[in-house]
């Protein structure tokens, strides 16, 4: 079953949509969308189990493409563009060879159509962390961060996670849904098994950061049985969120290849 996806728009013109990553949502993305809007329409996605999106049981790969297929249906888009960073960027590889006629032009943030099981043993910690926060006994974020403080030592890490903690009448909830998440990290961490005749043929561009391990010639023959025209690049002085370490080289990179 498919999810009701909240959703920000930006600027005027060709659709593009921007998927974020495991335990993001539309609003990391909003410095980022505001000046490619100089350009499209960009529309800025909650993922289901994320932001203010819906609720659900299950987040497979595939569940996620069809929200993104039924998002663009409801909206009367027969086609749009999709930058898709992390788990973003798998969801937005998998709706590609899944409704390969919806796609215009696909960019994969980070990530690469493999599996990344070291990842899931670190966010199980992450996730075990976040659950075991005393929602109805926080005084606020501060507080919630120095509880983080010895599990999450990564300061830039435990603010990222504390954006989807939110007060809620006397105490506060998480947006994100944990519990789901948990239970879908096994999945998360592969990507979906295609069969071996399914191909992407459109334009697709790949960037990776260079002091990230998420994209690395080992990936690149995964990528290409995938997606045969695929032109990948690494953006210099940038880790895995390279749209934030390197803001205006990755721009500089997608303008002219969505043109």
């Amino acid at each position: 079953m498919t999810v009701n996806l909240h959703y920000q728009t930006y600027g005027q013109g060709n659709p593009v949509l921007i998927l974020h990553g495991l335990f993001g949502s539309s609003r990391n993305w909003t410095v980022f969308a505001r000046k490619l809007a100089l350009h499209y329409q960009v529309l800025t996605v909650d993922l289901r189990n994320h932001g203010n999106s819906g609720h659900t049981a299950t987040m497979s790969y595939r569940e996620m493409a069809a929200d993104i297929q039924q998002f663009l249906q409801s909206r009367g888009y027969n086609q749009a563009s999709i930058i898709g960073h992390s788990m973003g960027g798998k969801v937005a590889m998998t709706f590609a060879l899944t409704y390969p006629s919806m796609i215009d032009r696909l960019i994969v943030l980070d990530t690469a159509p493999v599996a990344y099981c070291n990842n899931r043993n670190n966010f199980h910690v992450l996730i075990d962390s976040l659950e075991a926060l005393p929602l109805t006994e926080l005084t606020g974020r501060k507080h919630a961060d120095e509880l983080l403080t010895s599990n999450i030592p990564d300061i830039q890490l435990r603010l990222y996670l504390l954006q989807n903690l939110v007060q809620d009448g006397a105490g506060h909830r998480w947006r994100i849904n944990l519990s789901a998440l948990k239970q879908g990290l096994a999945e998360l961490s592969h990507f979906p098994a295609f069969a071996a005749t399914s191909m992407h043929t459109g334009a697709s561009l790949f960037l990776g950061g260079s002091d990230s391990d998420h994209l690395q010639p080992r990936h690149h023959e995964a990528i290409f049985n995938y997606f045969r025209e695929a032109q990948i690049e690494i953006i210099d002085e940038a880790g895995h969120w390279l749209h934030i370490d390197q803001p205006e080289a990755v721009l500089n990179r997608i303008v002219p290849f969505l043109r």
